[in-house]
């Protein structure tokens, strides 16, 4: 009897242990900038983003591949502390991909294509909202669909009650792109293009927002090895056609593998111009 208890113990430890077979990947951005605005006091240094993501991804035994996400964000204003800032659950396959969570809704995909301004981070024709369930297609001869939509109720931090759909097409250096976001206060609709051939890069785009102002981005770069100049412009009008906001960004900026170095100058028609040295890793 100890002999078949002491064969059942050693069996224990010599049987082969299965773990998941996910694939954990870590990422992370870090920046700080250095501000000098006409109109303030003092210069300033922010923390302007502090991001850390972990990554799981596993393909499963019918083919299609599973990934979990979860972001960690903090700024300036988190005295130090780290917020949840989302997380998602998606599955891909022939079908295209679809997740849960807190996911850049269809218009996203299209709304940032002269969002090139490192400082900026971002343009007025950014109006699309996230959405807790994102579809994306297979990419059939250079198009490519998306649809998200979030209900009414979620504990993701999403845009509440609202849907949005979106198309583009690509092909040599070229991307087309229309997409609307439908929102219980309104429309959003962004239609955009972009062309990149070599080292240079064009794009513009127009949209309406739910507040029926109007918007025009437009942006160009060029890169020289590590060096890139760029200048984005962004313009917003009434729904009387009165300019509320018009402000040009002009960059120069030096790419160091992971990390890159930025010089702007902001010059906006509402507010003080600016000037902005940002450093920023991302790993």
């Amino acid at each position: 009897m100890k002999k078949i208890i002491a064969l059942a113990v050693a069996g224990a430890f010599v049987s082969p242990v299965v773990f998941a077979e996910a694939e954990v990947g870590f990422s992370g951005e870090m920046e700080f900038q250095y501000v000098s605005s006409d109109g303030a006091t003092a210069d300033a240094l922010n923390n302007f983003a502090s991001e850390f993501n972990i990554t799981a991804t596993e393909e499963l035994d019918n083919g299609m591949t599973i990934k979990a996400t979860l972001q960690f964000s903090g700024d300036g204003t988190d005295a130090g502390n780290a917020d949840t800032d989302g997380g998602t659950l998606g599955v891909s396959g022939a079908f295209g991909s679809i997740s849960l969570g807190d996911n850049a809704g269809a218009l996203d995909s299209i709304d940032s294509v002269t969002a090139i301004a490192p400082a900026r981070d971002g343009s007025d024709l950014a109006l699309g909202d996230d959405a807790g369930i994102a579809y994306v297609s297979p990419t059939v001869s250079g198009f490519t669909a998306m649809y998200s939509v979030s209900p009414s109720s979620s504990t993701t931090s999403t845009t509440a009650d609202f849907s949005s759909y979106a198309v583009k097409y690509s092909m040599d250096g070229i991307t087309v792109g229309v997409g609307k976001d439908e929102l219980a206060a309104g429309d959003d609709t962004v239609v955009a293009v972009s062309y990149s051939f070599g080292d240079a890069y064009f794009a513009y785009g127009v949209g309406e927002d739910s507040s029926a102002n109007d918007i025009s981005s437009i942006a160009a770069s060029y890169g020289m090895g590590a060096l890139k100049l760029g200048v984005q412009k962004d313009e917003t009008q009434d729904s009387t056609g009165a300019t509320t906001a018009d402000e040009t960004h002009v960059f120069v900026q030096y790419n160091l593998g992971g990390a890159k170095l930025y010089l702007e100058q902001k010059s906006d028609d509402f507010a003080d111009d600016t000037t902005i040295a940002g450093v920023e890793y991302k790993f």
